[in-house]
Protein backbone atom coordinates (compact mmCIF):
# COMPACT_ATOMS: atom_id res chain seq x y z
CA UNK A 1 0.00 0.00 0.00
CA UNK A 2 1.36 3.39 -1.00
CA UNK A 3 1.55 6.02 1.69
CA UNK A 4 0.31 9.52 1.13
CA UNK A 5 2.68 12.46 1.34
CA UNK A 6 1.13 13.43 4.69
CA UNK A 7 1.67 9.93 6.10
CA UNK A 8 5.30 9.92 4.96
CA UNK A 9 5.85 13.30 6.62
CA UNK A 10 4.29 12.03 9.85
CA UNK A 11 6.56 9.00 9.88
CA UNK A 12 9.60 11.19 9.22
CA UNK A 13 8.59 13.46 12.10
CA UNK A 14 8.34 10.51 14.50
CA UNK A 15 11.73 9.21 13.34
CA UNK A 16 13.36 12.61 13.85
CA UNK A 17 11.79 13.05 17.29
CA UNK A 18 13.11 9.65 18.39
CA UNK A 19 16.52 10.40 16.89
CA UNK A 20 16.74 13.57 18.99
CA UNK A 21 15.48 11.77 22.11
CA UNK A 22 18.01 8.95 21.71
CA UNK A 23 20.82 11.44 21.09
CA UNK A 24 20.05 13.47 24.22
CA UNK A 25 19.66 10.25 26.21
CA UNK A 26 23.09 8.98 25.14
CA UNK A 27 24.74 12.32 25.97
CA UNK A 28 23.79 12.48 29.64
CA UNK A 29 25.74 15.68 30.30
CA UNK A 30 23.52 17.69 27.92
CA UNK A 31 23.59 18.97 24.35
CA UNK A 32 23.15 22.38 22.77
CA UNK A 33 20.60 23.08 20.05
CA UNK A 34 23.41 23.43 17.50
CA UNK A 35 24.96 20.07 18.46
CA UNK A 36 21.60 18.34 18.17
CA UNK A 37 20.79 19.90 14.79
CA UNK A 38 24.20 19.04 13.34
CA UNK A 39 24.21 15.45 14.60
CA UNK A 40 20.64 14.64 13.54
CA UNK A 41 21.08 16.47 10.24
CA UNK A 42 18.21 18.94 10.37
CA UNK A 43 18.23 22.73 10.71
CA UNK A 44 18.05 24.53 14.03
CA UNK A 45 14.50 25.84 13.67
CA UNK A 46 13.14 22.34 12.98
CA UNK A 47 15.21 20.88 15.81
CA UNK A 48 13.89 23.54 18.15
CA UNK A 49 10.28 22.64 17.28
CA UNK A 50 10.91 18.98 18.07
CA UNK A 51 12.66 19.88 21.34
CA UNK A 52 9.78 22.15 22.38
CA UNK A 53 7.35 19.26 21.82
CA UNK A 54 9.56 16.82 23.75
CA UNK A 55 9.90 19.36 26.53
CA UNK A 56 6.14 19.93 26.70
CA UNK A 57 5.64 16.16 26.91
CA UNK A 58 8.10 16.03 29.81
CA UNK A 59 10.87 14.03 28.12
CA UNK A 60 13.59 16.69 27.90
CA UNK A 61 14.44 19.77 29.89
CA UNK A 62 16.57 22.79 28.98
CA UNK A 63 18.90 24.13 31.62
CA UNK A 64 18.07 27.79 32.16
CA UNK A 65 21.73 28.77 32.55
CA UNK A 66 23.70 26.54 30.17
CA UNK A 67 20.83 26.19 27.64
CA UNK A 68 21.79 22.53 27.23
CA UNK A 69 19.05 19.94 26.69
CA UNK A 70 18.96 16.90 28.97
CA UNK A 71 16.74 13.88 29.45
CA UNK A 72 14.20 13.81 32.31
CA UNK A 73 13.32 11.06 34.76
CA UNK A 74 10.22 10.31 32.70
CA UNK A 75 12.28 8.67 29.95
CA UNK A 76 13.77 6.22 32.45
CA UNK A 77 10.32 5.49 33.86
CA UNK A 78 8.99 4.39 30.45
CA UNK A 79 11.29 1.38 30.41
CA UNK A 80 11.11 0.91 34.15
CA UNK A 81 8.85 -1.94 35.28
CA UNK A 82 8.01 -0.31 38.61
CA UNK A 83 5.23 2.27 38.46
CA UNK A 84 4.03 4.27 41.45
CA UNK A 85 1.00 1.98 41.72
CA UNK A 86 3.03 -1.26 41.70
CA UNK A 87 5.61 0.21 44.07
CA UNK A 88 2.84 1.12 46.52
CA UNK A 89 1.41 -2.38 46.34
CA UNK A 90 4.73 -4.16 46.80
CA UNK A 91 5.98 -1.80 49.53
CA UNK A 92 2.74 -1.76 51.55
CA UNK A 93 3.43 -4.89 53.69
CA UNK A 94 6.89 -3.59 54.56
CA UNK A 95 5.48 -0.24 55.65
CA UNK A 96 3.01 -2.13 57.87
CA UNK A 97 5.79 -4.20 59.44
CA UNK A 98 7.89 -1.11 60.14
CA UNK A 99 4.89 0.68 61.61
CA UNK A 100 4.03 -2.24 63.90
CA UNK A 101 7.60 -2.79 65.06
CA UNK A 102 8.55 0.84 65.68
CA UNK A 103 5.19 2.51 66.42
CA UNK A 104 6.57 5.60 64.72
CA UNK A 105 5.63 7.39 61.48
CA UNK A 106 6.79 5.54 58.36
CA UNK A 107 7.17 7.32 55.00
CA UNK A 108 7.68 6.06 51.45
CA UNK A 109 9.07 8.63 49.00
CA UNK A 110 10.55 9.01 45.54
CA UNK A 111 12.64 11.67 43.83
CA UNK A 112 10.59 13.98 41.63
CA UNK A 113 12.57 16.70 39.89
CA UNK A 114 14.44 18.63 42.56
CA UNK A 115 12.05 17.56 45.35
CA UNK A 116 11.34 14.53 47.45
CA UNK A 117 7.73 13.35 46.96
CA UNK A 118 5.72 11.39 49.56
CA UNK A 119 4.01 8.33 48.03
CA UNK A 120 2.65 6.65 51.16
CA UNK A 121 2.83 6.73 54.94
CA UNK A 122 1.85 5.00 58.16
CA UNK A 123 1.06 7.25 61.11
CA UNK A 124 2.38 6.68 64.61
CA UNK A 125 -0.28 5.77 67.19
CA UNK A 126 1.22 8.22 69.71
CA UNK A 127 -0.48 11.61 70.23
CA UNK A 128 2.88 13.31 69.69
CA UNK A 129 3.83 12.26 66.16
CA UNK A 130 5.12 13.47 62.83
CA UNK A 131 2.40 14.42 60.35
CA UNK A 132 3.11 14.50 56.62
CA UNK A 133 0.71 14.43 53.70
CA UNK A 134 0.80 11.84 50.92
CA UNK A 135 1.47 13.86 47.78
CA UNK A 136 3.45 16.42 49.74
CA UNK A 137 6.96 17.51 48.86
CA UNK A 138 10.10 18.35 50.79
CA UNK A 139 13.67 19.39 50.05
CA UNK A 140 16.31 16.84 49.12
CA UNK A 141 19.04 18.42 51.22
CA UNK A 142 17.08 18.88 54.46
CA UNK A 143 15.52 15.43 54.83
CA UNK A 144 16.85 11.93 55.42
CA UNK A 145 14.64 10.68 52.58
CA UNK A 146 15.94 13.28 50.16
CA UNK A 147 19.58 12.73 51.04
CA UNK A 148 19.37 8.96 50.71
CA UNK A 149 17.53 9.25 47.37
CA UNK A 150 20.37 11.27 45.83
CA UNK A 151 23.32 9.64 47.64
CA UNK A 152 23.42 6.69 45.24
CA UNK A 153 22.98 8.68 42.04
CA UNK A 154 25.98 9.45 39.78
CA UNK A 155 27.81 12.47 41.19
CA UNK A 156 27.19 14.54 38.04
CA UNK A 157 23.44 14.04 38.53
CA UNK A 158 23.67 15.05 42.17
CA UNK A 159 25.63 18.17 41.28
CA UNK A 160 23.05 19.07 38.61
CA UNK A 161 20.22 18.70 41.14
CA UNK A 162 21.95 20.77 43.79
CA UNK A 163 22.92 23.40 41.20
CA UNK A 164 19.25 23.82 40.29
CA UNK A 165 18.26 24.38 43.94
CA UNK A 166 21.26 26.50 45.01
CA UNK A 167 21.52 28.35 47.34
CA UNK A 168 20.29 25.60 49.66
CA UNK A 169 17.53 26.88 51.92
CA UNK A 170 18.24 26.93 55.65
CA UNK A 171 15.32 25.57 57.71
CA UNK A 172 16.92 25.15 61.14
CA UNK A 173 20.32 25.67 62.74
CA UNK A 174 21.24 22.11 61.66
CA UNK A 175 20.37 22.39 57.96
CA UNK A 176 23.20 21.61 55.54
CA UNK A 177 23.60 24.59 53.22
CA UNK A 178 27.01 24.11 51.56
CA UNK A 179 27.90 21.73 48.73
CA UNK A 180 31.11 20.61 50.48
CA UNK A 181 29.22 19.69 53.64
CA UNK A 182 26.46 17.93 51.70
CA UNK A 183 28.99 15.99 49.62
CA UNK A 184 30.67 14.76 52.82
CA UNK A 185 27.27 13.77 54.20
CA UNK A 186 26.42 11.80 51.04
CA UNK A 187 29.74 9.93 51.29
CA UNK A 188 28.81 8.88 54.84
CA UNK A 189 25.39 7.73 53.65
CA UNK A 190 26.94 5.52 50.97
CA UNK A 191 29.24 3.94 53.56
CA UNK A 192 26.56 3.33 56.19
CA UNK A 193 23.60 2.63 53.90
CA UNK A 194 21.26 4.99 55.75
CA UNK A 195 20.70 8.73 56.07
CA UNK A 196 19.78 10.77 59.12
CA UNK A 197 17.83 13.97 59.60
CA UNK A 198 19.01 15.55 62.82
CA UNK A 199 16.33 18.24 63.14
CA UNK A 200 17.44 19.67 59.79
CA UNK A 201 13.99 20.62 58.47
CA UNK A 202 11.93 20.87 61.66
CA UNK A 203 13.20 21.46 65.16
CA UNK A 204 12.18 18.50 67.31
CA UNK A 205 12.00 16.00 64.40
CA UNK A 206 14.56 13.29 63.69
CA UNK A 207 14.50 10.69 60.91
CA UNK A 208 16.40 7.72 59.58
CA UNK A 209 15.97 6.64 55.96
CA UNK A 210 17.23 3.83 53.71
CA UNK A 211 17.15 3.42 49.92
CA UNK A 212 15.14 0.94 47.86
CA UNK A 213 16.85 -0.31 44.69
CA UNK A 214 15.80 -2.01 41.51
CA UNK A 215 18.57 -3.34 39.27
CA UNK A 216 21.12 -1.12 41.08
CA UNK A 217 19.03 2.04 40.60
CA UNK A 218 17.44 3.87 43.52
CA UNK A 219 13.68 3.92 42.93
CA UNK A 220 12.43 4.96 46.38
CA UNK A 221 13.32 5.43 50.02
CA UNK A 222 11.64 4.61 53.32
CA UNK A 223 12.05 6.57 56.53
CA UNK A 224 11.14 6.35 60.19
CA UNK A 225 10.29 9.77 61.61
CA UNK A 226 10.46 10.29 65.36
CA UNK A 227 10.02 13.26 67.73
CA UNK A 228 13.46 13.97 69.20
CA UNK A 229 12.07 13.45 72.72
CA UNK A 230 11.48 9.75 71.95
CA UNK A 231 14.77 8.79 70.35
CA UNK A 232 18.38 8.21 71.40
CA UNK A 233 21.41 6.53 69.85
CA UNK A 234 20.40 3.07 71.06
CA UNK A 235 16.87 3.34 69.66
CA UNK A 236 18.21 4.69 66.37
CA UNK A 237 20.46 1.61 66.10
CA UNK A 238 17.48 -0.71 66.61
CA UNK A 239 15.47 1.23 64.02
CA UNK A 240 18.38 1.09 61.59
CA UNK A 241 18.51 -2.72 61.72
CA UNK A 242 14.75 -3.06 61.26
CA UNK A 243 14.69 -0.51 58.41
CA UNK A 244 17.58 -2.09 56.52
CA UNK A 245 16.02 -5.53 56.80
CA UNK A 246 12.73 -4.35 55.28
CA UNK A 247 14.31 -2.20 52.53
CA UNK A 248 16.61 -5.07 51.56
CA UNK A 249 13.65 -7.44 51.29
CA UNK A 250 11.73 -4.89 49.26
CA UNK A 251 14.74 -4.43 46.98
CA UNK A 252 14.87 -8.22 46.45
CA UNK A 253 11.18 -8.24 45.50
CA UNK A 254 11.59 -5.36 43.04
CA UNK A 255 14.55 -7.06 41.43
CA UNK A 256 12.36 -9.98 40.41
CA UNK A 257 9.21 -7.95 39.71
Amino acid sequence: MLLSKKQVQNIQSVERAFSILELVYEKGSGLSLGEIATTVGINKSTSRRFLITLRNLGYVVQDSDTKLYKITRRVHQIGHPVTSASLLEIASPHLDILSNKTEETINLAVLDGTDMYYLDKRDSPFPLRVCVEVGGRASIHGTALGKVLIAFLPEKDVQALIYRTYPLQKYTANTITSWAELKAELNKIREEGVAYDNEETFTGLKCIAAPVFQHENVVAAISISIPSTRVDAQRFQVFKEILLRETHELTDKLGSH
